[in-house]
């Protein structure tokens, strides 16, 4: 082979790997900005959800108490709502796991890892608040359905009275 072919084939094989480098340095740029984007998505769902969930109890807390009158008489809300609270606490394990690794990825760069952290902790945050806000939906619902159960029996307009009833 001619030194002038061998330096063709050598910069040929330069330009390849370049091209190649580029284009897995562009392809991690946009798994990054992908991911950024899917938790800030995430993150404005969950938010959505949150404002929706604090408006229900405010209402249900407005909702008079009627004896024998449930929100949720079967329980079929409050269970939906503990499930929703489970598998978002399995969503944050997972979230949370997952934020651990980026600072294993040897190819990001500092400045990745700094916009993955930022992203990954604002949608953990809002996962957190997210849970807090489904359970008190559900405790909501549990307290009205709980003042709403049927009295009988004897009502004492002090402490004192009870006691001794209590006692005989």
């Amino acid at each position: 082979m001619s030194q002038k072919a061998l330096l063709n084939d050598q910069t040929s094989r330069k330009v390849i790997r370049l091209a190649q480098s580029t284009e897995a340095s562009l392809g991690l740029l946009r798994d990054i900005d992908e991911t950024i984007e899917a938790l800030s998505n995430l993150e404005k769902v969950l938010d959505g959800l949150s404002g929706m969930t604090e408006a229900a109890i405010k209402e249900i807390k407005a909702t008079p108490i009627i004896e024998g009158i449930y929100l949720d008489p079967d329980d079929i809300g409050i269970n939906s709502l503990e499930q929703t609270e489970n598998v978002s606490k399995t969503a944050l394990a997972a979230l949370v796991t997952k934020r651990g690794y980026i600072d294993t990825d040897p190819e990001l760069q500092d400045h990745h890892r700094e916009d993955l952290h930022d992203a990954y902790e604002s949608v953990i945050t809002q996962v957190a608040e997210f849970i807090e806000a489904v359970g008190d939906f559900r405790r909501a619902i549990i307290a009205h359905d709980l003042k709403s159960e049927p009295r009988s029996g004897d009502e004492y307009s002090n402490v004192d009275d009870l006691v001794a009833a209590l006692k005989g």
